[in-house]
């Protein structure tokens, strides 16, 4: 069996496309992967895994959706036809600073290049569209429901002070999926990944390495 580490960061934000149009693997010829992905990817990701069992060799979720609990209040309005059109109207790069800020526990990580990387592709109307359809049709309690059927070892890795999916969220995630380990991480926020890109890439590494060492 070819084995491919594909490890993929993502927040997807396309709505009604089945996750095999997003990542065919049998396309691009990759039998088996490992994938990793945060927030609302890690939720997409759950749902790839559940539906794909035997694409899929080791999960990496960091501070992910999947438990169906009530989101980030700008999600919330998100959902809501007109009110969720007039809010995008309202995110200027000053909103989408507070935003990442909320992410991070320590806020002055926060850089203008990274407020200019989540502001530019906004200035599409296609891609606001497809943000707020994802927001509107993702299933959340269906995705919940698939956790306690996921068989592969699956990493959690969560910040201690995330303010957008609590902490407590992957404690219970943990206890939803059988072969779970979770990793809290101190002086972290919701984007672990980017807060603590060391300790992070350690625990991915030490997660994956017995598998690749067996290669």
């Amino acid at each position: 069996m070819d084995i491919f580490v594909f490890l993929l960061f993502l927040i997807i934000i396309l709505s009604e496309i089945h996750p095999s149009d997003c990542v065919n693997t049998q396309t691009i010829k990759i039998k088996t992967s490992h994938f990793a992905g945060h927030s609302w990817g890690g939720g997409w990701l759950i749902d790839f895994a559940s539906r794909y069992p035997k694409r899929v060799s080791k999960l990496i979720l960091i501070d992910s959706s999947g438990l169906n609990q009530r989101e980030h209040l700008v999600w919330e309005f998100m959902k809501m036809p007109v009110v969720g059109e007039f809010v995008f109207k309202l995110i200027n790069a000053y909103a989408i600073r507070k935003g990442l800020e909320d992410s991070f526990h320590n806020k002055i990580l926060v850089t203008p290049d990274m407020v200019f990387h989540i502001q530019n592709p906004l200035q599409k109307p296609e891609n606001r569209r497809a943000q707020l359809g994802y927001s509107r049709n993702a299933n959340w309690q269906k995705i919940r429901s698939c956790l306690a059927h996921i068989r592969q070892p699956v990493l959690i890795i969560w910040g201690k002070y995330d303010r957008y999916i609590p902490v407590g969220c992957g404690r219970r995630m943990a206890e939803l999926i059988p072969n779970a380990r979770l990793v809290i991480l101190e002086n972290c926020g919701h984007s672990s990944h980017e807060e603590c890109p060391d300790a992070v890439n350690r625990l991915m590494i030490d997660f994956l390495t017995p598998f690749l060492n067996r290669k």
